[in-house]
């Protein structure tokens, strides 16, 4: 199946502030907040999830710190928290996601996120 026209990234790091380290980031890095949105197929998102949950779970300690779905969300989403030095860095990171590649998300947002207290400050 083609790859969608989905822009990988709609906020490009240009547009995302903090490029780069930010204060409180561990070694140069900074969180990322990534909002999936799905499209309304279920079968499509049954038929890849095993994929996509493998693809996730394989980039645990090389980016992505957290990934889930949103429990009794009224429209199919999910947040991925990833450490990354840019928002180009994390999208390139996520690529690959096989939900990207056949279709399965309608939208994905990559936003600056480094919180000043908590487990991420």
């Amino acid at each position: 199946m083609p790859r969608p026209s989905l822009s990988p990234n709609p906020f490009p790091a240009e547009r995302c502030a903090g490029k780069g380290a930010a204060a409180g980031s561990v070694a140069g890095m900074s969180h990322f907040a990534v909002h999936y949105s799905y499209v309304p197929d279920a079968a499509l998102l049954d038929q890849h999830r095993p994929a996509h949950r493998e693809f996730l779970r394989a980039l645990v300690g090389s980016g992505v710190v957290a990934a889930g779905a949103y429990p009794g969300a009224e429209e199919p989403s999910a947040l991925l928290i990833v450490e990354a030095d840019t928002a180009d860095d994390v999208a390139a990171m996520l690529d690959d996601d096989p939900f990207l590649l056949h279709g399965a998300i309608a939208g994905r947002r990559i936003q600056l996120w480094n919180p000043p207290i908590g487990i991420f400050a």
